[in-house]
């Protein structure tokens, strides 16, 4: 169950998850049964409801992205007393009886991106951040992180932060215009982090933002961003970005699918936190990265990305 039906950016995992279906059923002789059960729209409401269906469908296990703790968390403690229980992936209940929250240790993917545009920037200069009206703890940690690892250089200063949020998604041709904005303000950044990786999804891109994108491609500034998409990566292979990093969108699906049948069937038991890791893409693994997605497989994993060696 992701937050909502109409939300592409849960594309892979619903296909993933099917996937690990059709694998499971295949390596256990046991017909092994995914459903996609979700809210037409990002509704807190309307996701209730679909955790009650399925509560009432008296299924095996549930597995969700939390649109809202609040009001989820009362259905995933109801399924759990009745026997059902629930795994949580991109998104946590973290005071309900869920078994286990599948992701990214956002502190250390944060950190890694600051090391990345650390490096990318020579460890000196300016640097603006691209972020979002997000107030989730793991959000506000992606922020704080990085800016914590960037204060260990005191030859790098974050000067500006610009909000890509709805309003500015629809009037700001996807956010691209915030970034010709502050490039004309500010021409002395010479590091972007997306942390809200949005703009990097704008296919049009370099039409949209041609002074920001002329000035990435020359190298006079660098820049490193979330997340990892189908939409994303063409931007990176074209010069757009330097690095990605990305959750894991495929494991959202397919690992939690596998990690949901040992539990069943074995009773294996997982910590609290399931830490998934994350990927790095950038240049030297962009193309395998595109072949994965287009394959919508990534059950062979990614090579490393040759500038990890370099950010330490």
């Amino acid at each position: 169950m992701s937050k909502a039906a109409d939300n592409p950016f849960f594309d892979l995992s619903r296909q993933a998850a099917l996937v690990a279906g059709r694998d499971l059923t295949s390596a256990s002789g046991r017909e092994v049964r995914v459903l996609l059960v979700e809210p037409a729209s990002a509704d807190a409401e309307l996701q209730a409801a679909k955790v009650r269906e399925a509560i009432d469908m008296n299924v095996d296990a549930i597995n969700m992205s939390v649109l809202d703790p609040p009001s989820a968390t009362p259905l995933i403690n109801e399924a759990a007393a009745r026997g059902i229980p629930t795994l949580t992936f991109d998104s946590d209940a973290p005071d309900s009886d869920r078994v286990t929250y599948y992701g990214i240790d956002t502190i250390d993917a944060s950190m890694t991106a600051a090391r990345l545009l650390a490096k990318l920037m020579g460890y000196s200069g300016q640097i603006a951040i691209m972020t979002s009206e997000d107030t989730s703890g793991a959000y506000i940690e992606r922020i704080n992180a990085f800016k914590d690892e960037i204060g260990k250089h005191d030859s790098l200063s974050i000067s500006t932060s610009v909000i890509c949020g709805p309003v500015e998604v629809m009037e700001k041709a996807g956010c691209a215009q915030l970034l010709e904005e502050v490039t004309e303000a500010h021409p002395e950044i010479k590091g972007w982090y997306l942390a809200r990786g949005r703009v990097l999804r704008e296919l049009d891109l370099a039409q949209k933002a041609p002074k920001w994108s002329s000035r990435q491609r020359s190298g006079e500034i660098v820049s490193v961003g979330f997340d990892v998409t189908d939409t994303s990566l063409p931007n990176l292979k074209d010069g757009l970005t330097n690095a990605l990093i990305g959750q894991k969108l495929f494991g959202w699906g397919y690992d939690v699918v596998f990690m949901t049948f040992d539990m069943l069937t074995t009773d294996r038991r997982f910590e609290p936190f399931f830490n998934s890791g994350f990927d790095v893409v950038c240049g030297n693994n962009v193309d395998e990265a595109i072949a994965n997605w287009k394959a919508q497989d990534f059950r062979g994993g990614l090579t490393a990305c040759e500038l990890l060696s370099e950010s330490n």
